[in-house]
Parts: C-alpha cells; sequence; structure tokens
C-alpha cells in the first residue's frame, strides 16, 4: 500500500512550480506568496481513487485460491527456479490418510454407480483449492476439482464409474379425478429404484432421488413414503437420499411414492 501523502507547507516561493512523483502524474501547484496563512495540503503517490490493488489473471494461483488469507508450505529441500518463465513444480510432502470408499449414483438422470473416496483431512494446514490428479497402483483414475479444505475437514474425490453396480429406475403413475364442486386432478407416482451387487464385496451407495417442488398455490405435492427411511432429506429443494449397504452378488430395492394435486385439466410441466 502506498505510504502515508507527504505534506508541504506552500508560504515560500513566489513562481509556480512542478512537482514530479516517478510513475506518477504531473501536478502543477501554484504557490503565492500574498497568502496570509500558509496553506496545508497533501499530495498522494496517485490521484485520489486511482490505486487499485494488483489483479491476478489465473483464477488457480495460491495467491487467490488463499482467500486473501497467508499460508505458508516449506518445501522439504531447496530448489533452483531457472529466469525461463516456465512453470516449475515443487513437491511439498507426502501424506497418508485413511479413506472411506462408497458408491453414489443419481438413477432419475443417469444409471451409473460412481466410485468415490471420503478422505478426512488431519494435516495441520489446509489444503488449497486446485486440480488434483487421482491414480490407484499407479494408474490414472480420474481428474478432481478440489475445495479448500481446512484441518479435520472431509474431501471427497471420484474414482469413476463401476459396470459391476447395476441399477434400474421405474416410474409408475396412477391419476385420477376427485372433488364434487371443484374437480381436481391427482396423480400418484410410483417410484422403484433396483440395486444390484455383482462384485465380490460387500458395497455402500449412496443413492439420490427428488420430488418435484412448485411454485404454485393450486399445486400440493406431497410425500407419501419411503422404503427404507431416508438417510438425507428430502430438503427445502425435495432432494433426499439414502445409504444401502448391499451384500456381494445381491440386490436390493428402494421404493418411494409421491402425489401431485391440482385443478382439472392442469397439465404437468417440468422444468
Amino acid at each position: 500500500m502506498p505510504s502515508a501523502a507527504p505534506v508541504v507547507e506552500e508560504d515560500y516561493e513566489a513562481e509556480p512550480m512542478t512537482l514530479r512523483n516517478a510513475g506518477a502524474p504531473t501536478r502543477n501547484v501554484s504557490f503565492s506568496a500574498a497568502s496570509v496563512a500558509p496553506e496545508v495540503r497533501a499530495l498522494a503517490l496517485r490521484e485520489a481513487g486511482g490505486w487499485a490493488p494488483p489483479r491476478f489473471a489465473d483464477p488457480m494461483l495460491p495467491a487467490v485460491l488463499a482467500g486473501g488469507f497467508d499460508y505458508v508450505y516449506p518445501a522439504p529441500a531447496p530448489a533452483t527456479v531457472p529466469a525461463t518463465g516456465e512453470a516449475l513444480r515443487v513437491p511439498l510432502g507426502a501424506r497418508v490418510y485413511p479413506v472411506r470408499l462408497f458408491y453414489e449414483a443419481t438413477p432419475s438422470l443417469a444409471t451409473t454407480a460412481y466410485l468415490r473416496a471420503e478422505v478426512r483431512h488431519q494435516d495441520g494446514q489446509p489444503l488449497l483449492a486446485g486440480k488434483a490428479a487421482i491414480f490407484s497402483a499407479g494408474d490414472f483414475l480420474a481428474e478432481a476439482e478440489l475445495k479448500t479444505t481446512g484441518p479435520g475437514g472431509t474431501l471427497e474425490l471420484p474414482l469413476g464409474a463401476d459396470e459391476d453396480i447395476r441399477i434400474t429406475y421405474r416410474v409408475v403413475p396412477q391419476s385420477r379425478t376427485e372433488g364434487v364442486f371443484g374437480k381436481e386432478d391427482v396423480t400418484d407416482y410410483a417410484v422403484t429404484i433396483e440395486l444390484g451387487n455383482y462384485k465380490k464385496k460387500d458395497v455402500r451407495v449412496r443413492v439420490w432421488d427428488q420430488i418435484p417442488k412448485t411454485s404454485r398455490d393450486k399445486i400440493q405435492i406431497e410425500l407419501l413414503g419411503t422404503t427404507p427411511t431416508t438417510a438425507f432429506g428430502p430438503d427445502a429443494k425435495g432432494l433426499l437420499g439414502w445409504e444401502i449397504d448391499i451384500p456381494a452378488g445381491k440386490t436390493t430395492k428402494i421404493t418411494m411414492s409421491y402425489r401431485i394435486r391440482r385443478p382439472a385439466d392442469w397439465r404437468l410441466r417440468q422444468h
């Protein structure tokens, strides 16, 4: 930041003079010998409001990802940085953390299960956000986008799709009209999700689904029930989820039902 502005007492010269600061605009200041009392004026290195902090064009630079905080990561050995303008990678260390593996699926969007690793960051310094390449036994698995994670925080890393977890998703609607004076169309939706584990070991699958949401007062949406009970939600957006343990070679099922009421002859449209 610029230092405190110098102060000039204007009571010495009767002729105009020019003050020039290196790298700053030229300003002309006139001094009058007829002044009864000296005038005090502050001079800054730049015009008022013209100074701005340095900007970083690359949003992935550590100085940007740190979010205004200062972090120090000492390298285990000295490194020489050649004056070539090329990027240089310096290893900062290696850590071994316990990993919790699970599968994740959103059958209403894609009937594919993705293996994920949950890692609790146990180091004393935060991990900055950025891209990470994930390997297993020397084989590249995926590229992840890490978020800034403090000590004790949790990271979730994608490890790719697994075809040995097979999923089917079915929705069966049943509609009817109710009411005597004010007719309403009512549709009950029965959702069935089947999960098959074709691996030789037990797995845990986190399954996500969603009941519809609406901003229309005349449309009512009601969750009738789920089997098994949800582990997450439903939240304000209607998102809900289960954590299912599936033994090796076995198949399990999730069922959910919900109801939509609206005035007769109203068409439902999904956005």
